[in-house]
């Protein structure tokens, strides 16, 4: 008879004492580092940092006292009495405070980010009540988090982490450097080490946070906005694809025209001479640098509403044809723009386009998004003259002959003007010096008369070339202080920006494709390349629009400053009635055949704006509660499922055992001693195992205690090893994998 060796899997330990009290202070704190970091990131209200005490004391109370099971519910039940005492006894306020945390992150990720987000109007807001009802619903999922797997809450933690210190948010950081040394206690307490090597873990993540939050003091460390821009820049390269545009960076004018690979192809009809594809547009130079404008100026000082008709209704980017049309111009033309090698960020449009394509990138381009297509389809009304000769209508100075539709045009135009005003004209005063010397005093009064000025002091002071002389310090001081002799469009499109300001005029600089054609009737395809990379200055023509002024050598016609020229006709005379609408007011009243809706008073309306915000979050929040509780609840129904079958004796245990090793071991092949083997499982155990359940299943045989516990090992070693080891996939095997079974 072959004597078989009893073997035996000792059980994990249960944890010391000390150890339990380790685990449980390192998730509370984790809990309040991971809840103060948010409320950092969101402002400066001491009402939400004291409301993180509810949710610890929730946190605390059940990581200590988790072996009784009426604690979880008790603490339950105590969340949701905070959160209908907090609703209770102010609602509106309750409704105010999820406004309030929202607009202090808006308000903060609009000063750090520039993001330009509008904020929600709402009063009344009472901080505390709902930031103490999120912090204690906060503390409920991360108690439960802790308790099933303390390595995936470690893991939301670094992630919080992670996306905290690129962006730069003060006081966050102080909170990151905590949830950090926290999540290190817990994964530490999570590997089973003493409580010596997990406080040794501490303090070492202690002394790195240490060491390392300094460098991200208020607002990031340049190391931080390098990463940060750089981690942007390659995710644009890989979306959208590059070119050889330097996107308003002068340091890197000299390869605007270095390639002549093909970029886009041009369909037209008609006689338009010139096309002016625009792409990125800057608003502010900077050193060598053009800057778009600061997104917080579009949601300051009044300018939401109009930033809101910018994107609903195309100003400005249908301007010019919209006054086009009020004018009775016929001279329509059908264009066709594919990219075929082009920065894909932007929608290479032209001037004068009836109906805007793409994305409004506020008030300065157009972009497409990721998945948008490449190809574009304008209407466009074209101007058989330079931008520089056109002249406003008399009903745009006069309210001679002005229609309904004209007078709803301009009032919104003069709505944008003034904001053009106060964005576009600005130059300091050193800028001013240097173009006051330059042109002997700033007395041209036409946007004609300053474009002669600009062109003839480029002539006579600077040579045009594809390779521009390279900026050693700032291009102002070095354009206007003769450090530079040869330039590009990029340069002279630079420098006439802040001429055309000086002079008192709205401008801005402008970079995409000049197209150049034959004057004919025939539809033409024309291909564009790299070496039709082009830069150009934007002017604000009042009533009319921006429009693109030529300033680089060699691509304008000279004309004397003083020669008269005729103002612009209409092709034919104004209509009151026009084929198309014009640009409609949002606010004006419906026909009378239709019943307007009664307006709400504005706090009502508030509230409700602040409902349609805050009840699609919590409908997402509480289905994710649902699928995450689901699965704990099927998963708790296995479990204790395993422990009945385990308990049983004999020939049930046997069959049921096996059929559950079997069960776990079906989606790789079915239960076999080699394939265990190779994740794992030592051979002679599964010799062991298959031995006592024959025995069970064949002889009748009762389990002795040890064979008893030496199987419950078994089965649980099975499951680690058919996991892989891995975290994720351990992860899988317990709470997806536990749902089809």
């Amino acid at each position: 008879m072959t004597k078989t060796k009893s073997t035996c899997i000792k059980m994990k330990a249960e944890p010391e004492t000390g150890m339990k009290v380790f685990t449980a202070t390192a998730a509370t704190a984790a809990f309040a580092a991971f809840y103060l970091t948010l409320a950092s990131a969101a402002g400066f209200d001491a009402a939400r940092y004291l409301a993180v005490f509810v949710g610890a004391a929730i946190a605390a109370l059940w990581l200590v006292f988790s072996h009784k099971r009426v604690w979880f519910w008790s603490l339950l039940a105590a969340a949701a009495a905070v959160t209908a005492v907090c609703i209770a006894v102010n609602p509106l306020g309750f409704v105010g405070g999820f406004v309030s945390l929202a607009n202090d992150a808006v308000a903060l990720s609009n000063a750090r980010m520039h993001f330009g987000i509008p904020p929600i109007a709402y009063d009344g807001a009472n901080g505390f009540a709902f930031s103490a009802a999120l912090s204690a619903w906060l503390g409920i999922g991360c108690v439960v988090l802790v308790k099933h797997n303390k390595s995936l809450f470690a893991a939301v933690c670094a992630a919080a982490v992670l996306l905290m210190l690129p962006f730069g948010l003060f006081p966050a950081f102080y909170a990151a450097a905590a949830l950090a040394v926290s999540t290190a206690a817990l994964f530490a307490a999570d590997k089973g080490l003493t409580l010596k090597a997990a406080s040794a873990v501490t303090a070492a993540a202690a002394l790195a946070a240490a060491a390392v939050v300094p460098c991200f003091f208020y607002g990031g460390s340049d190391a931080v906005a390098f990463v940060r821009g750089g981690i942007a820049s390659g995710a644009e390269a890989l979306f959208y694809g590059t070119d050889s545009l330097p996107e308003g960076d002068l340091y890197a004018a000299s390869g605007l025209l270095a390639d002549s690979e093909k970029r886009l192809e041009v369909t037209v009809g008609g006689q338009i001479p010139v096309l002016y594809l625009k792409g990125f547009v800057g608003s502010e130079l900077s050193g060598g640098k053009w800057h778009t404008t600061d997104k917080n100026v579009y949601v300051e000082d009044g300018n939401n509403g109009l930033m809101k008709y910018v994107e609903n209704q195309g100003i400005p980017f249908t301007q010019y044809a919209n006054y086009a049309r009020l004018c009775g111009k016929s001279g329509r033309y059908n264009l066709k723009v594919k990219n075929v090698g082009a920065n894909a960020k932007y929608v290479y449009a032209p001037y004068g386009v009836l109906a805007r394509q793409g994305k409004a990138y506020y008030d300065m381009n157009l972009r497409r998004g990721i998945f948008s297509p490449r190809s574009y389809d304008f209407e466009i009304f074209a101007s058989d003259k330079s931008s520089e000769y056109v002249t406003q209508a008399p009903w745009v100075v006069g309210d001679t002959g002005r229609t309904e539709q004209m007078r709803t045009y301009l009032a919104f135009e003069g709505e944008y003007r003034v904001f053009v005003g106060s964005v576009y004209k600005s130059a300091d005063d050193e800028t001013r010096r240097f173009v006051n010397s330059a042109f002997g005093g700033l007395s041209a009064g036409t946007v004609n008369a300053v474009t002669q000025l600009v062109r003839r002091y480029f002539l006579d002071n600077f040579v045009y070339a594809q390779v521009p002389d390279a900026i050693e310090s700032d291009f102002i001081a070095d354009f206007f202080g003769g450090k530079i002799k040869n330039a590009n469009s990029v340069y002279f499109a630079s420098a006439a920006a802040y001429i055309f300001r000086c002079y008192g005029f709205a401008a801005r600089y402008a970079e995409g494709y000049l197209v150049r054609r034959a004057p004919t009737n025939e539809t033409a395809t024309v291909s564009v390349t790299g070496r039709n990379a082009h830069a150009w200055t934007e002017v604000y023509f009042d009533g009319m629009g921006w429009l693109p002024i030529e300033v680089t050598p060699t691509f304008f016609t000279e004309r004397d400053p003083d020669e008269p020229f005729e103002p612009e006709q209409p092709d034919d005379p104004p209509v009151p009635v026009l084929p198309d609408e014009p640009p409609k007011n949002p606010d004006e009243e419906l026909p009378p055949d239709v019943d307007p809706k009664p307006e709400l008073p504005k706090q009502q309306a508030d509230l409700l704006l602040a409902l349609k915000i805050l009840l699609p979050i919590i409908s997402v929040l509480f289905a994710a509660l649902a699928a995450v509780l689901a699965l704990l609840i099927r998963r708790n129904a296995v479990t204790r499922e395993k422990h009945r079958v385990l308990e049983l004796k004999g020939e049930d245990f046997g069959r049921s055992v096996y059929s559950l090793v079997r069960r776990d071991c079906k989606r790789f092949g079915g239960f076999g001693r080699d394939m265990l083997a190779e994740r794992g499982v030592d051979a002679s155990f599964t010799d062991r195992f298959t031995e006592i359940i024959e025995h069970c299943v064949y002889g009748s045989h009762e389990v002795t205690p040890n064979e008893r516990h030496f199987v419950k090992d078994y089965v649980q070693k099975v499951s680690d090893a058919l996991s892989g080891g891995n975290k994720i996939r351990r992860l899988i095997n317990r709470y997806i994998y536990c749902v089809g079974m």
